[in-house]
């Protein structure tokens, strides 16, 4: 008590007691101290992790060719610096630099925690995550497993481009819908000829499809896999974009497995590789081109417009970044934004979920460069994530499309007709988020 006042004073802190002179309220001196001690130890753990890079095998120097690019740009001292027993180890607590290698292990947590741990989890890549004995790959799977990619590819690609230009609504649903259910019964046999003949049927129908002669803005869409394909993900957001008034260019999911494959021949020039799976790799990727052929004919010339080859690709995007970006999306995202302006799409939403930070540099990152090569370019960066704002993501992607209006010269008025369920318009009225 001084005063009349009660004066209380709060201190917390983790110097020793015996640090605080007599007299003071707040230990000056012992703090200073204290944090010159950790500064100086922080200095000296970085000038350790500093030397082990660069004195040590480390980096892309040490890729094997039996090991996967993740593992091995890591190396061994690092990672029993951070604690862990070798990059085997660290590669099973981590999943890598690819966040989509977690996906395996939060599944596995999910199934655990709801009571179903009882249920095996069967994944398909190439680094030996997951392996189920009862599981096998087989030819004849795979090659379902690429139609069905490839049936997709194509069937999303003419929808998107006829959808918004409807004549009557829901027509282009219905018609997305009646090859879908006879595409599922087709595929119980496998045969080449009728494969091509589908697609050659799809990209006819779609073609002959009643529109309306107008005018809307293109709006690309690239990111992280998941968010990019999985309307749960990205919350929908193709049906946000058309009920703006836009057409979404969505490029194709087989473009990420050209990429995987084409791996092999940026390990070739840059990194380390054994002959046998380059040649492996480089196989693949002649495979699904042999696999696209009746495809990409039939898009060819087309107002659906064709996929890029994936080694013009990567050679394009080299002024942006270096193929040796080959963790996550890597390079791959890059090239699909400048793919996505050189059609003709100049506006663009890069999706990302939190934490792909792969994506952040290759994706987010290279926004900066995009724009000053191509200043036609209005490109937009969004998170998503279940602990984000989706009145933010709302706001954000509204706000490039006001600046897509404006540079296509259009109307916002003559092509939106806003439905009343339209959950996005509530969100925004009510400021709240779900």
């Amino acid at each position: 008590e001084q005063g009349q006042r009660l004066l209380i004073a709060h201190i917390h802190h983790s110097m020793d007691y015996t640090g605080v002179a007599d007299g003071e309220l707040f230990p000056v001196k012992a703090g200073q101290a204290a944090y010159q001690k950790l500064q100086a130890t922080l200095e000296e753990k970085d000038r350790q992790i500093e030397l082990m890079l660069t004195q040590m095998p480390g980096g892309m120097a040490i890729c094997l060719p039996d090991e996967d690019f993740t593992v091995d740009w890591i190396s061994s001292s690092l990672c029993k610096l951070l604690g862990y027993a070798g990059p085997e180890e660290f590669f099973a607590a981590t999943g890598g630099a690819c966040r989509a290698t977690n996906y395996v292990g939060m599944l596995k947590k999910a199934l655990k925690d709801s009571g179903h741990g009882d249920i095996p989890l069967i994944s398909l890549n190439v680094v030996g995550l997951e392996k189920q004995s009862g599981f096998k790959l087989t030819m004849p799977l795979a090659i379902r497993a690429f139609m069905a990619i490839i049936y997709g590819d194509v069937l999303s690609r003419c929808l998107y481009k006829v959808r918004p230009y409807e004549v009557t609504k829901g027509s282009a649903d219905a018609l997305y819908e009646k090859w879908r259910l006879f595409l599922r019964e087709d595929m119980k046999s496998i045969s080449l000829p009728n494969f091509n003949k589908n697609v050659r049927n799809i990209v006819k129908d779609f073609s002959e499809f009643p529109v309306l002669d107008i005018k809307k803005p293109r709006v690309g869409l690239v990111g992280e896999i998941l968010v990019k394909f999985h309307p749960v993900a990205n919350n929908n957001i193709i049906g946000l974009l058309e009920n703006e008034g836009c057409e979404v260019v969505v490029p194709d999911l087989m473009g990420f497995f050209y990429y995987i494959c084409s791996h092999g021949k940026t390990k070739r020039e840059l990194l380390y590789t054994t002959r046998t799976k380059a040649f492996a790799e480089d196989a693949a990727v002649k495979a699904f081109r042999f696999m696209e052929r009746s495809y990409r004919k039939a898009v060819k010339g087309t107002k659906f417009g064709c996929p890029g080859d994936i080694y013009e690709m990567r050679e394009s995007v080299r002024s942006i970044v270096s193929p040796g970006n080959i963790a996550g999306e890597g390079w791959f995202l890059s090239a699909e934004m400048l793919e996505l302006i050189g059609e003709g799409v100049p506006n663009i939403v890069c999706m990302q979920p939190f934490a792909c930070l792969p994506n952040h540099v290759t994706g987010k990152g290279v926004i900066g460069e995009l724009r000053r090569q191509h200043p036609e370019s209005n490109i937009v960066a969004v998170d998503f994530d279940p602990g984000a704002s989706e009145v933010n993501q709302v706001n954000r992607i509204k706000l490039m499309l006001t600046q897509a209006y404006a540079n296509a010269g259009i109307s916002r008025r003559d092509v939106v007709k806003v439905q009343t369920d339209d959950k996005y318009s509530q969100l925004i009225s009510s400021g709240t988020s779900v």
